[in-house]
Formats: structure tokens, sequence, C-alpha cells
């Protein structure tokens, strides 16, 4: 936080985007995995969304 000049640290995503009241995220993480859920966590608070990597991940049977 000291580097970034964060004033706020959250664990949970789910905790920040209630505590914050946001217009927008930005998910640019290399798991893309974990996009869904991001995605519809945003989407449920009507919060608009910029996916850098793939939205999620087709596993093929």
């Amino acid at each position: 936080m000291a580097a970034s000049g964060a004033k706020r640290h959250y664990r949970d995503y789910v905790r920040m985007l209630d505590a914050e009241e946001s217009d927008i995220v930005v998910l640019c993480s290399r798991h893309p995995y974990d996009h869904f859920a991001q995605i519809k966590a945003a989407a449920k608070r009507g919060i608009h969304i910029y996916c850098e990597k793939p939205m999620t991940v087709i596993q093929w049977l």
C-alpha cells in the first residue's frame, strides 16, 4: 500500500464491491478461471466491467 499510495486494502473482492461505490471494475489478472465469479459479482451490483483477459475458460470434456 505504501508503494502505490492506496488508502484501503481488501483481501476479498466481494467485500470491496460492497464497501466502495464503483462505476467500473477492471479485471486484468492472469487467472481467467476467477473472472466469471468476479464479473457476476460486479454485474449484480450494477457496476460496469472491463475484462482484459478472457471472461472464462472453456473446459473440454
